[in-house]
This record gives structure tokens, sequence and C-alpha cells, in this order.
């Protein structure tokens, strides 16, 4: 726990410049705390490993008390779990060759009320590291949840069939499932999926998330990634 703190802006209203000032002034109030500017323009660390936990909750009591980083829609996330620095290489690669091909970011960042990163981490990792290349259509969104209430992460898109030797999208109109595999799932893959008329398949073609118990009721879940992909 108490790995770091990282900063994540809105690009939406900040250029890369403004960034870079902000940065410069949370370098600025968590030096003499004892934290360490660590990567890109998101991520600092306590340097003295023994007194990580005080200067921890030193810095993150003093970022509690600038007013301006509310005012400035700064978030701040506290990164409790090591792991989650490190994501597996190959959905890391996943994503970011998502990214490098399309441009766009396949996944959005959820946070709690904690300011704890619940979905997303990849996405922002990307982020960082290609920011100095990125428009500002391109960063992820960072959306707030409860993390109490339900949630899931939706994929939309079209049946398409497959029993030729191409994979034809069969119609225009778009449906939706829960995604809740383990393998990574971007615009563009195929995916076997329940339906009122048995097994079909799907073509991705936006991802979101929904919450609430009773929304999430609604939706029938996707029963296998066919480790496919189509150009959409």
């Amino acid at each position: 726990m108490n790995e770091g703190i990282l900063i994540a802006y809105d690009d939406t209203y900040y250029s890369i410049g403004d960034t870079l000032v902000i940065q410069k002034r949370l370098t600025d109030i968590l030096k003499p705390c004892g934290m360490r500017y660590f990567t890109g323009r998101s991520l600092y660390k306590p340097e003295d490993p023994d007194r990580r936990d005080d200067i921890m909750y030193d810095a993150m009591k003093l970022l509690s008390q600038c007013e301006w980083i509310d005012n400035k829609n700064v978030g701040i996330f506290v990164i409790d779990d090591i792991i989650s620095i490190s994501p597996k290489s190959e959905k890391y690669k996943y994503y970011e060759d998502y990214f490098k091909k399309t441009g766009r970011m396949a996944h959005n960042i959820l946070i709690d009320e904690n300011n704890q990163i619940v979905d997303g981490y990849v996405s922002l990792l990307i982020a960082d590291k290609h920011k100095d290349n990125m428009k500002k259509w391109q960063n992820p969104a960072i959306y707030k949840v409860n993390a109490l209430v339900p949630r899931a992460k939706v994929v939309i898109g079209r049946h398409v069939d497959m029993s030729g030797t191409d994979i034809i999208i069969k119609g225009p109109q778009y449906f939706a499932w829960i995604y809740n595999k383990k393998e990574p799932v971007v615009p563009g893959d195929v995916l076997k999926v329940n339906t009122r008329k048995g097994e079909a398949y799907m073509v991705v073609e936006k991802i979101k998330y929904i919450a609430g118990k009773k929304k999430c009721a609604e939706y029938k879940k996707v029963i296998e990634h066919m480790g496919m992909r189509i150009e959409i």
C-alpha cells in the first residue's frame, strides 16, 4: 500500500503546456514532504521507503488542503497496490497496439469516491507514455463511480456472419452485452454472445460502462472472445 500518488489531468481543458505548469507546481509542493517525481507527468513516489507511509500521509494531507486542485479539476489517485503499476505485458501491448493503429483509446478511466482507479489503468499508462504526441480528443475520459454500486463493462456492436471465409456484418441494428472475460477487448474484436435465439457472434464497435443492479441485470453476458478482429 501507499506506493505513490498518481496525478491525472482532464486534457479537455488543459494543453500539454498547461499540465507541465501544473506538474511543476505539484512537484514544488510534494518535494518537501519527501516525494520524488517518478515518471511521465503523473507519478510521484516516496524517496525514503522506510518512511513511505508517513510521507504518503503528509503528502495527501497537504494536497487535500490545496483548493486550487479541486478548482482545476486535477484528479489525485493513490496507488495502493504495486501490481497495478505493472499490468500484464500482453494486455498492455494489446491496448497499446490498438491505440497506435487507430489513435483512439479502447477504454476510459473509472475512479471511485476515494479517488482509487477501478478500471482503465492501462489507458492512463498509455496516455502518459504517448502524451507528447497526443491530441486532446485522444485522451481517455475520467468518470467517477460509487464503489458500492454494481457496475459492468458493456460492449456494443452488430451481429456478424462467420459461416463463410470472411466475417460479414449482418445488419444495421446494434446490441449490447456485458463483457466480463479476462481477455482484453477493443473495437473490432469478434465475440460469441447469448441472444434470445441462441448463440451468435458480434463485432465490438463501442465500449462503455453501466451502473446499478437493475441496469446490469438487463444485459446478457458475452460467452467467449474469439481471438479475431475485423476492420470497422
